[in-house]
């Protein structure tokens, strides 16, 4: 993204890494690019949609359950691989 910051594949591939880690923001804001850049990108776009969906739900389950303890998954991630690697 620094060399070449209108290289949609490079936004969409971020997206992925930050929607596996749980950083669901952060991955709508990389998916979104990718989509404005390359309109046509269809896995941008189904990315994208999914992304939102799980923001929905996450935000459904704090207003239906706020003293549950709502998960961090990127510090999860971090905080395993640390341990085991």
């Amino acid at each position: 993204i620094k060399r070449n910051p209108q290289y949609p594949y490079a936004y969409q591939f971020r997206g992925m890494i930050r929607y596996g880690l749980g950083a669901y923001e952060k991955a709508l804001e990389d998916f979104t690019e990718a989509v404005r850049l390359a309109p046509d990108l269809e896995e941008s776009r189904t990315m994208r949609s999914r992304t939102m969906d799980r923001l929905r739900e996450r935000s459904i389950v704090a207003q239906e359950a706020p003293d549950l303890p709502q998960l961090d998954y990127a510090r999860d991630c971090h905080d395993w691989a640390a341990h085991y690697y």
